[in-house]
């Protein structure tokens, strides 16, 4: 019984490692490492850089189909608008931006 249960979690491990591989190599092959300032040298720290760097791309884009009234507060990771929206749209323009699958939360505050 508990055999064939850590076999699950073992394999959505694996599963979740494999996704979050590919979604570093995308970022490498295909967002210019130009972007990355001289002075980051390691691959984890360009990784870091390149995870905000599309954070930022993405935030700008829904701020920018939304309107900047409609944005109350930007968080890191996040941000607080004035009306609820469909999260799901958020999605989608994350996908038009960088063409990957980045999944939203909402939690009403």
């Amino acid at each position: 019984k508990w055999e064939a249960f850590n076999k699950l979690n073992n394999a959505k491990n694996q599963v979740r490692y494999n996704n979050l591989k590919k979604e570093v190599d995308f970022l490498f092959d295909n967002i210019s490492t130009e972007k990355v300032p001289s002075s980051i040298k390691g691959r984890n720290e360009k990784v870091a850089f390149l995870y905000q760097y599309m954070e930022s791309i993405i935030r700008q884009a829904i701020q920018d189909k939304l309107g900047n009234e409609k944005f109350s507060l930007l968080l890191h990771d996040g941000f607080i608008t004035r009306e609820q929206y469909d999260y799901k749209e958020f999605e989608d323009i994350a996908f038009e931006v960088t063409g990957l699958n980045i999944k939203f939360e909402e939690e009403v505050i």
